[in-house]
């Protein structure tokens, strides 16, 4: 099955796993094959997102003894929201910024199937899904925050790869994407390391297994690590698989989450000691980046709703994430101690996920 093919039959997964999940025990176990198939969004020629997880949550003592995340003190973190509306016919989201508080929101008026800050925040690194198609192989592109000044990297001479989704190291230095060939079983899926120069000096980092992909990685804020999914015919989860870390300099990948245990959405807490993962369905946990300390968040989630896509502030204390409700989702932040939690967006019918958020 094509990258697209998995995207198209999950579509409908979403809305009705978030229909039919309860809430989950508070003991830890395996996850039970759903009523009906999740949501896989890797589409098109790259890969975007989506499970079901959790609308408000507490961390506390539950988690670990150890270095655990700790609420800090501002309810209004500082930075900007960057989020994508998800169009289910294009398989691509417009992309849009927004303020914490749900202010000065801006419409980037860009399309494509991902987008990610730059560390520094000047720049937002995109999947350029309109350059794709025969002969012309799927690249990332840069733009600023407003939207303007498009500058492709298009320097890797792969013809046969497409690079799709991921994100910039935090020195800016370099970026890790997941590379993926024309066909489903392509030998050249995996992950790939480029200057963010120019897209050049391109270099493998892993190779999926037959059959997989490895996708959306993301790097660690000491820029040394790297957290990916890959995911697993085995399961009987569509769209599920394990999270497995790598190093930047390219060691074998580590699996730290069960088989089956996670779905595309997952994020590193700014002290690199945590992340925070989705499970299907209705679940949020954190594990440590060597696989210990896997513990669920305890959640009551309302009926008929679920959220999925969490991502840390700078401020280690709040997680923004997409709200799904029926066929609409909207971009809320809640701190980890379950309280503050607040809307971010307001568009009715739309999809408002994936967000990103600036340090």
């Amino acid at each position: 099955m094509t990258l697209d093919e998995r995207a198209s039959r999950a579509a409908e997964g979403v809305r009705g796993a978030v229909r039919t999940t309860a809430a989950p025990a508070d003991t830890f176990g395996p996850p039970q094959p759903p009523a009906r198939k999740s949501r896989y969004a890797i589409a098109a020629v790259a890969g975007v997102t989506a499970a079901i997880v959790v609308v408000a949550f507490a961390v506390g003592h539950a988690l670990s003894n150890q270095r655990q995340p700790r609420p800090g003190s501002s309810p209004s973190p500082r930075g900007v929201i960057l989020y994508g509306q998800w169009h289910p016919a294009l398989q691509q989201s417009s992309w849009f910024t927004v303020r914490p508080d749900g202010t000065e929101t801006t419409n980037l008026r860009v399309t494509s199937t991902c987008a990610s800050w730059w560390p520094s925040g000047d720049k937002i690194l995109i999947s350029l899904d309109v350059d794709a198609g025969p002969g012309r192989p799927l690249r990332p592109a840069t733009i600023k925050p407003d939207g303007t000044g498009l500058h492709r990297l298009a320097g890797a001479r792969a013809p046969s790869l497409n690079l799709g989704c991921g994100q910039v190291a935090p020195d800016g230095n370099s970026i890790v994407l997941e590379g993926f060939g024309n066909a489903a079983r392509s030998s050249a899926n995996g992950l790939y390391l480029i200057r963010s120069v120019d897209g050049g000096g391109l270099k493998r980092l892993t190779r999926s297994p037959v059959g997989e992909s490895d996708a959306d990685p993301r790097f660690a804020p000491d820029g040394r690590h790297i957290v990916f999914l890959r995911d697993s015919h085995h399961s009987g989860v569509e769209g599920a698989g394990a999270l497995y870390v790598t190093s930047a300099g390219g060691a074998a990948p580590r699996r730290i989450t069960p088989d089956g245990f996670a779905f595309l959405g997952y994020d590193w807490s700014p002290d690199g000691h945590w992340i925070v993962l989705q499970h299907p369905y209705g679940q949020l946990y954190v594990v440590h980046p060597d696989g210990t300390g896997l513990r669920r968040i305890p959640v009551r989630l309302p009926p008929g709703t679920g959220a999925q896509n969490p991502v840390w502030a700078a401020d280690s204390a709040t997680i923004a994430f997409s709200l799904v409700r029926n066929d609409r989702a909207d971009i809320y932040t809640v701190r980890l101690d379950g309280t503050h939690l607040r809307q971010v967006t307001h568009d009715p019918g739309a999809m408002d996920q994936t967000p990103d958020w600036s340090r």
